[in-house]
């Protein structure tokens, strides 16, 4: 699932999100909408705090095995 569907289907705002992460809205706007790839503490992050519904794949936009 990628970050902007996982925030829309648990009525989460960015600043929220970003609140949960300790990072900026802005940064958290760049995740969901593709144009910013989170690093791997970050990407590793999202995948916790999503508890796996946004995947390491789904941020990165590449499959890995």
């Amino acid at each position: 699932m990628k970050l902007h569907e996982y925030l829309y289907s648990t009525k989460t705002t960015q600043a929220e999100f970003a609140k949960l992460l300790r990072k900026s809205q802005t940064l958290i706007s760049g995740y969901s909408s593709g144009s910013l790839l989170p690093p791997r503490a970050t990407a590793l992050k999202i995948v916790k705090v999503t508890k796996g519904a946004v995947t390491l794949s789904d941020l990165w936009g590449v499959k890995l095995s």
